[in-house]
C-alpha cells in the first residue's frame, strides 16, 4: 500500500482556513475507502482525489462516516525532531454486512461529499469485514522538515 497524502483540494481548503477565506469547521470526519486494485479500483490514494471523484468510500454493511470535534484533544500535535506530528483519535467502525477491500482511511470536511477531502493514508493491512467486525483506525499526519 501507498503512503500518507494530503489531496490537492485538502492542501487549497489549509491555506484557506489560514488566509481568512474559508471559516474552520467544529467537525472533520473520519471515512474509510477501498483501493485495493480490484475490480477497476486504483491502488492507493493520489492528489487528484476528491470527494466527488476517485473517492471509493465503503458504503452499505453499517457503515457511516465518523464525527470527530475539530479541536486540540481530538487532533494534538508534538514535535519529533524537526517534524510535526498530527494525532487524530482513534476511531472505531462497526459494520453489520460483509464488505471486502478496505484498504484506506481519510479526513473530509463536511459528513456528505459537499466538502473536501483533506488527506488519506493506507490502513496497517487490507479489512474484509462480516457482520460484527469492528475496525479502529489510528492515524498520525507527519509534516517533515526539508
Amino acid at each position: 500500500m501507498g503512503s500518507q497524502i494530503m489531496h490537492t483540494v485538502g492542501r487549497r481548503w489549509v491555506n484557506q482556513i489560514l488566509n481568512g477565506s474559508t471559516a474552520r469547521p467544529a467537525n472533520l470526519y473520519m471515512l474509510l475507502r477501498q483501493l485495493d486494485g480490484n475490480s477497476g479500483r486504483p491502488s492507493d490514494a493520489a492528489a487528484a482525489d476528491t470527494l466527488t471523484s476517485n473517492l471509493n468510500e465503503v458504503s452499505g454493511a453499517g457503515y457511516a462516516r465518523k464525527t470527530i470535534a475539530f479541536n486540540a484533544t481530538n487532533f494534538p500535535e508534538s514535535l519529533s525532531g524537526a517534524d510535526s506530528v498530527l494525532t487524530v483519535a482513534a476511531q472505531t467502525f462497526t459494520f453489520t454486512g460483509t464488505f471486502s477491500g478496505i484498504t484506506h482511511a481519510s479526513l473530509a470536511s463536511t459528513s456528505d461529499n459537499t466538502g473536501v477531502l483533506i488527506g488519506s493514508a493506507p490502513l496497517s493491512t487490507t479489512y474484509n469485514v462480516t457482520n460484527g467486525s469492528q475496525i479502529t483506525v489510528n492515524m498520525n499526519w507527519l509534516d517533515t522538515q526539508g
